[in-house]
């Protein structure tokens, strides 16, 4: 995970102290970015992604909680440090409902100012394996879901079910069209003239493509499944969800 902290304040000599304490003192490591205003903090902002941004509140222009409100709308992942010279009941109002907020007092010392940045970078951290882990879930479900659809075809078209069977399956599997209602149903076949045959790779990315370009033009209430099936076919089913829709249209 890239590391990067943008440090903004509006008197240099503090501006100085910090880049010096997270470029030489601060683990790990992390690259350090300076702005002496918001308006450049900002420019910065469009030009760098960073995990962590440290920010006195109380600056000339755009003081640091507007700042703050931009980050939120335009990078969302990024956290926020305030630093501040004295504690601002009316600015801690501010801030209070946002839990990914830090809220610091230069007088805490260097320790206190490391951590803070230290913890927002571990929590941005915690959150994106969480998010990794999620996705990997639903990844695996969405296999696991794909196959058992198309192993529930196979045994429709192949007449191993029965009627009861294959209403509580279709159910269970949150099926995207409804057997029980009309749908228009088309094979897809490739012929080809090659001596070896199509590769498999190449007849899905084939159907890839046959489905991206039915599925625009189709309205929004119509619902569409591929089934792959042996030999280069397919079966597209269309079906609207619309009652007594019509459909010769």
């Amino acid at each position: 995970m890239n590391r990067n902290l943008l440090i903004v304040d509006d008197e240099y000599e503090i501006l100085s102290w910090l880049e010096e304490l997270f470029t030489y003192e601060f683990e790990p490591e992390i690259e350090v970015y300076t702005a002496d205003c918001a308006v450049r903090a900002l420019e910065l902002l469009n030009q760098v992604k960073f995990e962590v941004v440290l920010t006195d509140i109380k600056m000339p222009g755009m003081d640091g909680i507007t700042l703050f409100h931009k980050i939120k709308s335009n990078w969302p992942r990024c956290r926020t440090v305030f630093l501040t010279g004295f504690r601002d009941y009316d600015d801690m109002y501010r801030i209070v409902n946002h839990k990914d907020v830090r809220y610091i007092l230069k007088s805490e010392g260097d320790e206190v100012i490391m951590k803070a940045v230290r913890d927002s970078l571990t929590e941005l951290e915690q959150e994106l394996e969480l998010e990794l882990r999620q996705k990997e879930s639903e990844e695996t479900l969405s296999r696991a879901r794909f196959w058992k659809i198309r192993e529930f075809l196979d045994r429709i078209l192949a007449g191993d079910m029965k009627k009861e069977e294959i209403i509580k399956q279709e159910a269970e599997l949150e099926f995207p069209v409804l057997l029980e209602d009309a749908c228009l149903l088309f094979l897809i076949r490739i012929d080809n003239e090659k001596e070896e045959g199509i590769q498999s790779a190449e007849f899905r990315s084939f159907l890839e493509i046959v489905s991206v370009l039915v599925r625009g033009s189709l309205p929004e209430n119509v619902q569409m499944y591929m089934h792959i099936m042996e030999n280069q076919q397919a079966l597209l089913f269309l079906q609207s969800r619309k009652e007594r829709e019509d459909w010769n249209r």
